[in-house]
């Protein structure tokens, strides 16, 4: 929705009046305050209704699909869906089924808003496939009606075994990519997390389905996806791989979503081994940066599951941060994270906490991070080294904040070497602006030493020293020459630049 706000959906057991039913609740993103109480999104509440996921369509707007038991016209579980206002918290749309095919279990969807007013859910579906195991299918809908725009259709290429849990992002002009566990199609026949990119008004696969994970021994599973631009994504998953975790370890890995070639090596998210490290969530933040939170075992301060995050760059395929615990609350286990970019720089958490809630069992907690750049300090003047710089010299250079936030600008002489402050300026919105200080009379042939400081009111950067060294004091000539006068005399005399000679006479 806006940067402001924010839905966050969870199963609740037993507040629906039989077995879990499905809750959400809208929150600001700036105070952490709830917009609207929370309510209930499943109208069918008998058995189980579990697994929600949500996306938003507007700002006003958003859809979540789930999982219902005993729903479908065969009695056995089956995808569902609806759409409310992100305003009144009411439906917009009836609640409805997305599959079509009905026999045996329908599961684990997936849900994510597209360009031009449509959205797309992906889930699992056991029995459709050739030998009656478990595929990947999808259903492009209408976002203002709920309307279904095409059949459902099949993701992965028809294989024996099983296909399970999808996680599905959109791409531009009507793409989107979804990646999967994938059984017995790596080499060494264990599962492997494979991907496609589908155009969601054919359902046709515009690239190969093409495998993700480069490491094939043992099982690589619970992928999750996320588009970077328009031709780029990134995918993370655990797998049991050579990494510091004796159980499992957290993966990723960047592709063209153009050709489905790896642009990154996979890499190891991950620093903390001691334990599992499994269940990631992977969300962008620009074209090159994303950030991957997960569950890790045996990291919070009492031993048990916290949820931890770290931000990497899609270039380099390194992490920019360092990992960072998510939770505050470090009692008993913290599973299962969410993750949303909010924007640029904010971004959006929510995730399983035991034994937090008054009656000590598992509630849903949620945090908003901001991640906050250093301004950017460019081109100064007197550049470093100058010489023959005038007594009234202008200090000025390039500042900017990519968080587009207020900066002020602090210049100081640092000539002694103890800085002193000759002033200050300030730079709003955070755009790039040249910022300009006169420094007044100053001594000739001297040598000064400067630096500025700015802070967007979190952080500072503090630039290089930078020193200069002012022009030398010139010889004054008069405007006009002195007059001397002397007795001329045979002999030529040199007086103030002139040379004066006496011209001797007849009569001398």
């Amino acid at each position: 929705m806006s940067d402001d706000k924010l839905v966050i959906v969870w199963e609740s057991n037993h507040q629906d009046g039989d077995g879990y039913g499905i809750y959400a609740t809208i929150i600001d993103a700036s105070t952490g305050m709830n917009i609207t109480r929370e309510f209930r999104v499943n109208n069918y509440s008998d058995r189980l209704q579990q697994h929600p996921e949500v996306c938003a369509l507007s700002e006003d707007s958003f859809a979540v699909t789930w999982s219902s038991s005993n729903q479908d016209p065969d009695g056995t579980m089956g995808i569902y869906m609806s759409i409310f206002s992100a305003t009144t918290a009411k439906n917009i749309t009836a609640e409805s089924r997305v599959n079509d095919f009905i026999n045996y279990s329908q599961s684990s969807s997936k849900i994510c808003a597209l360009s031009n007013n449509k959205f797309v859910i992906v889930w699992q579906s056991q029995g459709q496939n050739l030998d009656s195991s478990y595929g990947i299918y999808a259903k492009v809908f209408d976002s203002m009606t709920g309307v279904n725009l095409t059949g459902e259709f099949q993701i992965n290429n028809p294989l024996n075994y099983d296909q399970k849990s999808p996680s599905i992002c959109a791409l531009a002009k009507d793409k989107f990519a979804v990646t999967w566990s994938s059984e017995n199609q790596d080499p060494d026949g264990t599962y492997g997390v494979y991907a496609t990119v589908v155009n969601a008004t054919t359902g046709f696969n515009i690239t190969s389905e093409f495998r993700a994970n480069y490491y094939t021994d043992n099982g690589q599973a619970s992928s999750s996806i996320c588009s970077l631009s328009e031709d780029i994504l990134a995918i993370t998953w655990y797998g049991d791989e050579i990494g510091p975790s004796t159980d499992f370890d957290i993966f990723a890995r960047v592709f063209n979503a153009s050709t489905g070639e790896n642009i990154t090596q996979e890499f190891r998210v991950n620093h903390f081994g001691n334990g599992k490290q499994w269940f990631p969530s992977i969300c962008s933040l620009s074209d090159d940066f994303f950030i991957i939170s997960w569950g890790s075992e045996g990291q919070d301060p009492d031993g048990s599951y916290g949820v931890y995050a770290t931000v990497f760059s899609a270039t380099m395929g390194t992490n920019i941060t360092a990992e960072f615990r998510v939770n505050n609350y470090t009692d008993d286990a913290q599973r299962m994270p969410s993750i949303a970019s909010l924007s640029e720089d904010r971004v959006a958490f929510a995730w399983a906490s035991e034994g937090q809630d008054p009656d000590g069992s598992y509630g849903v907690y949620s945090r908003v991070f901001f991640f906050n750049s250093a301004p950017e300090i460019t081109n100064p003047g007197p550049y470093h080294g100058q010489s023959e710089v005038d007594l009234n010299p202008t200090l000025q250079l390039n500042v900017s904040d990519a968080n587009g936030q207020d900066l002020t600008v602090r210049f100081y002489d640092n000539t002694s070497g103890t800085p002193s402050a000759l002033g200050f300026e300030t730079v709003s919105g955070g755009e790039s602006e040249v910022v300009s200080l006169t420094w007044s009379d100053l001594d000739y042939n001297t040598e000064y030493k400067w630096y500025v400081l700015v802070s967007d009111g979190l952080v500072s950067t503090t630039s290089a020293q930078f020193s200069f060294t002012t022009k030398e004091e010139g010889i004054i000539i008069p405007s006009f020459l002195p007059m001397i006068f002397l007795p001329l005399t045979a002999m030529t005399v040199f007086i103030a630049g002139i040379y004066i000679s006496r011209k001797k006479t007849k009569d001398a």
